[in-house]
Formats: structure tokens, C-alpha cells, sequence
């Protein structure tokens, strides 16, 4: 019979393993304008959320405190998907030390993109899960995420 901490070392393994894959190496699969890296990825996406969970304007101070990232990095990572003309910052005119960004169109067709590069990586993975199975393993993780969330300051709920 195992026992309940063998089972958490086990669980630790398992949760080491999906922490290393590399999504980046997903997303990076393709080799045209659309291609992001994943902080990229995870900026785009945010900002997709964030627009789509009805924020008017979305400020890159709100971004900041979405992401688990510092600052410096995300600014970073703004200043290329900008050159890249993926996303558009504009000065807030009430507020001349804030500033607003938004997807530009071809922004929105490179998380499409992105997205479709996830979707099939995952459709390949669990191309021979049932539904139920999968809808079973869903709630679960559901669950499990709920719980982290709860018992940690460091997960960030959100984007």
C-alpha cells in the first residue's frame, strides 16, 4: 500500500515535470511576425482578458499588478511587442503619468495565432482522453487551483 506522503512526493514529481515544459518552445513553433515568445504571450493575453472582462481602459500599472513579473521585465517585454506593433501605448490625458495600452489588430491576429499553436499542442495531448475523462480532470484541477490560490500570496489571480 502507498502511502499518503509517498503519494505527495509523487504528486511533486509530477507537478516539477509539467513546471518544465517549455510552452515557449510551443509558441515559438512558428517563424513569422505572429510568433511570440511567452512573456509576450502572457502580456497579449492579459491584456486580451482584461479588455474582455470589460475594462475600459486597461493601464500599464493594472497590468503590472496582474503579472507576476517585475516591472522592469514587463516594460521590457511592452517595449518589443510595441516595436513589433503588436500592442499600442497611448498617454492617458487625465493623467499624464499613466499610460494605456491596447492589442492593435495585428496584435489580435498574433494571439490567435498563439492560441491555435496552444490549442493543438493540447488537442495532440489529450487527443485520446474521453470527454468525460477530461471534463473529470478539469473540475479536478479546478479544485486543486482554487486551493493553491487560497493558500498562496504568491499565485495572482487573474491573468
Amino acid at each position: 500500500m502507498v502511502s499518503r506522503d509517498e503519494k505527495f512526493a509523487k504528486l511533486t514529481e509530477l507537478l516539477q515535470t509539467l513546471h518544465r515544459i517549455r510552452f515557449s518552445d510551443i509558441l515559438e513553433g512558428g517563424h513569422d511576425e505572429e510568433t511570440m515568445c511567452l512573456p509576450e504571450f502572457t502580456i497579449v493575453l492579459c491584456i486580451d482578458m482584461m479588455k474582455d472582462e470589460g475594462r475600459g481602459q486597461i493601464l500599464v500599472s493594472d497590468l503590472v499588478k496582474q503579472l507576476p513579473s517585475s516591472p522592469q521585465a514587463i516594460s521590457k517585454y511592452l517595449k518589443q511587442l510595441e516595436d513589433r506593433e503588436l500592442i499600442r501605448r497611448l498617454s492617458v490625458s487625465s493623467d499624464r503619468r499613466s499610460t494605456e495600452i491596447e492589442l492593435t489588430g495585428k496584435g489580435k491576429k498574433a494571439l490567435e495565432a498563439s492560441r491555435a499553436r496552444m490549442n493543438g499542442f493540447f488537442s495532440d495531448i489529450f487527443s485520446g482522453v474521453s470527454d468525460e475523462e477530461f471534463d473529470s480532470m478539469f473540475s479536478f484541477l479546478n479544485n486543486i487551483c482554487d486551493a493553491m490560490v487560497k493558500r498562496s500570496n504568491a499565485v495572482r489571480v487573474g491573468c
